[in-house]
């Protein structure tokens, strides 16, 4: 699955792999972590722990939902 990101994006002196952009980007769909899970045929353990990675380096532990929102508006993933 691609959703044509680059290899990594650079979000201050963090990078997001192309893994932990393409998780939150289906999380911002709606999707939960075992559809998720399904979708890119791994472990929800790996999934949980992409969106974990995703959280820390956009410095918005604890909140998925302001994590999102804040990769839209940087551009890092889109709903459409």
């Amino acid at each position: 699955m691609s959703f044509g990101f680059h290899r990594y994006y650079d979000v201050c002196e963090e990078h997001l792999s192309i893994s932990e952009i393409e998780v939150l980007q289906l999380y911002a769909f709606g999707l939960t972590s075992k559809e998720v899970s399904e979708k890119r045929f791994t472990c929800q353990k790996t999934t949980q722990g992409h969106i974990c990675n995703s959280l820390r380096k956009l410095d918005c532990l604890g909140n998925s939902r302001k994590a999102i929102c804040k990769a839209l508006r940087l551009g890092i993933i889109h709903l459409y």
